[in-house]
């Protein structure tokens, strides 16, 4: 049984090879231990080899699918390349802005949290305010605290700088 898948699949792979060949031809023999060998010289003295010759494979059974005319790839293989140029363009350009927001955001949150630290630092306190003009100190007013930390959540709520 061994010998039969053996002389199978060597003449499948003869087969296979074959196309591009006209003919091959093959021996097959029983060896001294009694099993089957393929190859492509016979032994000698060997009276039971048998001469096996392999030919061109017969057309395809359907003639459509001979006659069936092949795609041409090169015309769609350039509008392919640019449509994927195009694609990878936009993409590139997607990514760099995705990037610039992602800057942007990171900047503002550090911006907030610095801010949000000075408001926590002066918390409690008597800060002074010095007038340029007139050099005249005065302190800054609640209200005016009130607006500081008021301007500092809403910065970190807007950038969502909580979750970074």
């Amino acid at each position: 049984m061994c010998g039969r898948f053996r002389f199978l699949f060597f003449l499948f792979l003869v087969l296979e090879v074959g196309a591009a060949h006209a003919q091959i031809q093959v021996y097959r023999w029983k060896d001294k231990d009694g099993r089957t060998v393929i190859g492509e010289a016979p032994p000698e003295g060997n009276p039971s080899v048998e001469k096996i010759i392999v030919s061109e494979p017969p057309p395809p059974s359907r003639p459509a699918a001979a006659s069936r005319a092949r795609p041409s790839f090169g015309k769609d293989l350039k509008k392919e390349e640019a449509a994927l140029e195009q694609r990878m363009e936009a993409r590139r350009k997607s990514e760099a802005a995705a990037e610039q927001a992602r800057e942007k955001r990171q900047n503002a949150c550090a911006d907030a949290r610095a801010r949000q630290a000075y408001v926590d630092s002066i918390r409690g306190r008597t800060v002074w305010r010095t007038d340029p003009a007139t050099g005249e100190q005065t302190p800054i007013p609640d209200d005016e605290r009130g607006a500081m930390e008021a301007d500092v959540t809403n910065a970190m709520r807007m950038n969502d700088c909580e979750a970074m």
